[in-house]
């Protein structure tokens, strides 16, 4: 009942409360959005709006709503103001056509999170914004043009630095500027004056700090001031109170054959008062098509009585306009169908242009009128600029526009500028870039031309080609290109895949190769170039390359200046015009040295001499070799080439690749040596060893004469002598004299002879002057055959069965030379062999009394695995005391029979009863694990789960003990103490004798082993134990192997019966 309660007041409150919610849903209204005003302006006139302020930052919408958002959401929070302007600071000074202002903001932040504060600066165009140092966060409001806006979110007091211009208006020789102020309570003006003038400030004219001759800072407090009006003027005079209008226009001009399009965006400041009226003036010829303004009444045309033919425009606002207010102007000017050329006669067909004035829009009762005009034409027309006065052009990319426009500044309204127009017809423009490279005897010219096409369509090249050159690949890109054999010799016409479209880029590349004379000696070459006669050359760069081992001398060159490199890779600039000049080309000398290693062995009937020499270029490259060699060597030598690579020991070289040689042949003897004339397929450079093998027939106890083999004309030449000798020979070198450069060295410092050859190093002489003589007398002694054998590794294996029987394996590795059949001896004459297995294979054997013969095969085959399988009786009833004794090995060796073999490892593994025990080994060696202990709290350790067989016996045991758990139970419920003492005691009792039950046998075990013999194991050993680690009685021992008559680990054992 109590929990039915519960459960019904928990309902009861659940369902007052769902209606509350859902009410107070219904009744939340969606958050209200301040309202936003957007502004469509075209794509072409935003270059005009973001012209104002010069470079500033572009944000996405909604990246800029984002930002906006959470200034908002951080100014709606309740307390003081967020961000607050303690002081402001503004400089101002007078430069020729404007002003430069500077204000210096020192605001506080109290919150931590963004927040935007407005920066009212009117007409003043913003250069710089500086936080800390840094570029400020910083844009106008799209509300309200005249205002900036500054984010900022860390709170905290920090400093901003405006960076600001207005232009001057010009009456007479006075000077007037006027622009809004910040609207803070501390604010500070400091106006640089210079000197000859005086300040008037807001119609007041103040007295100045210096004298007149020097220039003066002004300090005005203007406090929270809407707005400041500034003339400097040439004499002190009482002056009157003055309205002052400034207007700034950007407009954009687009020319198109007949007509000019005027789109113009112009921003009017009034200061020191308001109007309701405006005129504005546009030239003859000046269609207005629309005029746009914020609170506009009223725009009518009307003759302008001042200038024959032109317009006024009279703008008329329902409410006076104070501050800053802009004014939007479309106009169309259609030209004549005449044409006029630049000096005002009529133009031919040949020289169809035309220049026009480019209109002014001025106005009327104004200070200052500037701006920035930009100029766009249709791509089939061509624009040339003159500018009289009032205007000058800028750079476009200064500006951050197109480079495809014509950018302006005016700073007065009657500028002077006049636009040349003319139809565009088809230009070729191409950069050339040409390669010019020498290699050996080889001369290529790689001419690439970046072709750019203007106005028309380009449908084949004309190209003239050098003389003397073969015209290897033309190519744009990887594309084969077809070209057609022009008209002249040596002129060709490349034509496209398809037409180059205007405006668009395109390779062209060209391929030609010269074959020259050898450059051993020094050759001359004109400079040779691909000429495109249909093609205007703007510019581009030679290079000219070769081979290192090349020299390049330029002797004479024209239109081309040396820009980069040196030597063998030199990169010159070329400007446009003909590039002419000649070249001298020639080889360097090579520089070259040697390293050498000569064997030389010798039986009774011949001398052999295996030679290998490094040849090192140093500098320059090779195509040939001339050798020297000894004429005892004969001259049917064949020289290969073995390998290719770098010298040692030189940081920077030049690999050319793998050579071979194709031709060599036998010269001159000369002082004892013959030439060899080894040709190389190409040039090569690096380190290249040749190979060589002599084999010459020998008189019997004849002299051995050192090999010497040498390279003519190398800087230096080293190396090693080394002389082998077979086992058999002693040799000695014939030195009646010391020879200069021959010094004796140890035979480690030659790579070993092969192992298969049966020789070893006998004598090794290094040289480091190639002109050395001797002669190496050798002596052979008498040998005879030495057989031995030595046993490296034995491992046995013995299985205690339940039988009563020990079974024995034995594995044997062995060292064998000259021998010819094996033997061994079982432990006892009760032992009884099994198998016998050579080399992985089963073998016969056969008895000769106590031993058993295994036949080695004949052969090379030196090692051998031997395996002995055999069965013994054991040592008395239940294994109690076990005598093992190792195989005896013994062999058979020409004349020699039964020669003891040493066996230098031997490794034993016992195998026993899971029953049984081994408490202890009597032998010099150690057992690698410890051996069984008797007892019942070993026998604790040991505790296993009962075998299938033991189950039955064990049952009963079990039984006993729960029988006398219930009994010990039911007398402890009767209270007699007596009777379950008695009890406990027998349940103890039999809880041991569980326990101990299944070790009802032990097992003792004796190894005795021949002296010298050392190592025992229990398990199977993967390692042999050092023979110098002591023996470690009462070692336990892991789990033994269940009880099998055969191991597992003896499988494959059984084949080959012998004996």
């Amino acid at each position: 009942m109590k929990f039915a309660r519960e459960f019904t007041l928990v309902l009861l409150l659940l369902l007052l409360a769902f209606p509350a919610a859902v009410l107070r849903a219904q009744e939340t209204a969606p958050a209200d959005r301040t309202g936003q005003r957007e502004r469509f302006v075209p794509a072409d006139e935003l270059e005009t709006i973001f012209a104002r302020d010069g470079r500033g930052v572009m944000l996405k919408r909604q990246q800029f709503q984002e930002l906006l958002q959470k200034a908002r959401q951080a100014s709606d929070l309740t307390g003081p103001l967020p961000l607050v302007v303690e002081q402001a600071e503004l400089t101002v000074t007078p430069l020729v056509q404007q002003a430069t202002v500077k204000l210096r903001l020192q605001i506080r932040q109290f919150v931590n999170a963004w927040q935007t504060l407005r920066i009212p600066v009117g007409n003043l165009a913003v250069e710089r914004a500086e936080l800390g140092g840094q570029a400020a966060l910083i844009a106008r409001d799209p509300a309200e043009p005249g205002t900036l806006l500054l984010a900022h979110e860390a709170p905290g007091s920090f400093v901003v630095e405006l960076t600001m211009s207005t232009p001057l208006a010009q009456a007479g020789s006075d000077l007037a500027a006027a622009f809004q102020l910040p609207g803070t309570a501390a604010t500070h003006l400091t106006v640089n004056c210079p000197a000859g003038r005086q300040l008037v400030v807001n119609d007041r004219q103040l007295d100045r700090p210096t004298a007149i001759e020097q220039p003066a800072d002004y300090r005005v407090p203007v406090g929270n001031a809407a707005d400041v009006r500034l003339r400097w003027v040439t004499q002190q005079r009482e002056t009157e109170v003055q309205r002052l209008v400034f207007v700034t226009t950007g407009a954009q001009l687009e020319y198109r054959p007949q007509s000019l399009h005027w789109t113009g965006e112009s921003v009017i400041s009034v200061f020191g008062g308001a109007i309701s009226r405006l005129t504005a003036v546009v030239p003859p010829g000046f269609e207005v098509v629309s005029v746009e303004s914020a609170g506009l009444e009223s725009w009518t045309l009307e003759d302008d009585s001042e200038r024959q033919g032109g317009t006024q425009v009279v703008l008329t606002w329902r409410q006076p306009v104070q501050g800053d207010r802009i004014i939007r102007l479309n106009g169309v000017v259609v030209f004549s169908q005449d044409t006029v050329t630049a000096d005002g006669a009529a133009g031919s067909a040949a020289d169809n242009a035309r220049r026009d004035a480019v209109p002014t829009v001025t106005f009327r009762d104004v200070a200052s009128h500037s701006g920035r005009l930009i100029i766009r034409h249709e791509a089939g027309l061509r624009l040339s600029a003159e500018v009289s006065g009032g205007i000058r052009a800028i750079s476009a990319e200064d500006a951050g526009i197109s480079s495809e426009a014509i950018v302006f500044e005016f700073w007065q309204q009657q500028y002077g500028l006049q636009i040349g127009v003319r139809p565009r017809d088809r230009e070729v423009l191409a950069e050339v870039n040409a390669e010019l490279s020498f290699a050996d005897e080889l001369a290529v010219l790689k001419h690439s031309h970046l072709i750019e096409v203007l106005n028309l369509p380009l449908f084949e090249i004309p190209l003239q080609l050098p003389a003397d050159w073969q015209l290897t690949a033309v190519r744009s890109g990887e594309t084969e290109l077809r070209w057609t054999p022009g008209n002249t010799p040596g002129a060709i016409v490349v034509h496209p895949l398809q037409p180059i479209q205007p405006g668009a880029l395109w390779e062209l590349r060209v391929e030609l190769s010269r074959t020259l004379a050898d450059p051993e000696v020094e050759q001359r070459l004109q400079i040779p170039s691909v000429l495109a006669p249909a093609v205007s050359v703007i510019g581009g760069s030679w290079r000219l390359k070769a081979d290192e081992d090349l020299v390049i001398s330029p002797l004479q060159l024209s239109g081309l200046t040396a820009i980069s490199g040196t030597g063998n890779d030199q990169v010159f600039r070329s400007e446009g015009s003909g590039v002419a000049g000649e070249l001298a080309i020639q080889r360097k000398t090579a520089q070259l040295a040697s390293r050498s290693v000569l064997r030389t062995w010798a039986d009774a009937r011949q001398q052999a001499v295996d030679a290998e020499l490094s040849v090192d270029v140093l500098a320059g490259t090779i195509r040939s070799l001339d050798l020297r060699v000894a004429e005892s060597l004969g001259e049917a030598l064949r020289f290969e080439v073995k390998s290719v690579g770098v010298v040692p020991g030189m940081a920077t070289q030049r690999l050319t690749g793998p050579v071979r040689i194709v031709e060599q042949s036998a010269g001159a003897v000369a002082d004892g040596l013959r030439s060899f004339q080894l040709r190389l397929d190409r040039r090569f450079a690096g380190s290249l060893t040749l190979f060589v093998e002599v084999s010459q027939p020998r008189t019997k106890n004849s002299p051995i004469a050192a090999p010497a083999i040498r390279l003519a004309n190398a800087v230096r030449q080293h190396g090693v002598l080394v002389f082998e000798a077979l086992p058999e020979q002693s040799l000695q070198a014939l030195l009646t004299a010391e020879i200069p450069g021959l010094s004796a060295e140890d035979a480690a410092v030659v790579a070993a002879p092969p192992a298969e050859s049966s020789r070893r190093t006998a004598l090794v002489y290094r040289f480091v002057q190639p002109d050395y003589a001797f002669q190496v007398q050798d002596t052979t002694y008498a040998t005879s055959v030495v057989p031995s054998a030595v046993c490296q590794s034995m491992n046995n294996v013995c299985v205690l069965s339940d039988t009563g029987t020990v079974q024995r394996r034995c594995s044997m590795r062995l060292q064998t030379s000259g021998v010819q059949s094996l033997r061994f001896r079982l432990p006892n004459e009760d032992s009884y062999l099994w198998s016998t297995v050579l080399d992985g294979e089963p073998v016969e054997v056969r008895r000769e009394g106590e031993n058993y013969l295994v036949a080695l095969p004949a052969g090379d085959q030196m090692q051998h695995d031997l395996e002995v399988l055999f069965e013994s009786a054991a040592d008395g009833d239940e294994f109690r005391r076990q005598t093992q004794v190792p195989l005896q090995l013994l062999m058979d060796a020409g004349t020699q029979r039964a020669v003891s073999v040493d066996v230098l490892q031997q490794d034993w593994a016992v195998h026993y009863p899971e029953d049984s025990l081994i408490l202890g080994v009597e032998s010099p060696y150690r057992a690698k694990e410890r051996l069984d202990r008797s007892g019942w709290l070993s026998t604790l350790g040991q505790l296993r789960l009962p075998t299938w067989s033991d189950v039955s016996s064990r049952l009963g045991v079990f039984g006993l003990y729960l029988l006398l758990l219930f009994v010990g139970t039911v007398l402890c419920l009767r209270r007699r103490w007596k009777s379950l003492t008695g009890t406990v005691a027998v349940l103890l009792i039999v809880s041991l004798l569980s326990m101990s039950g299944s070790n009802l046998r032990t097992v003792r075990s004796r190894v005795q082993m021949m002296q010298g013999h050392w190592g025992w194991s229990d398990v199977a050993p993967d390692a042999a134990v050092p023979d110098f680690m002591a023996p470690q009685a009462n070692s336990q021992v892991v789990a033994p192997m269940a009880n099998e008559p055969v191991p597992a680990d003896m499988s494959g054992m059984m084949g080959g019966m012998g004996g």
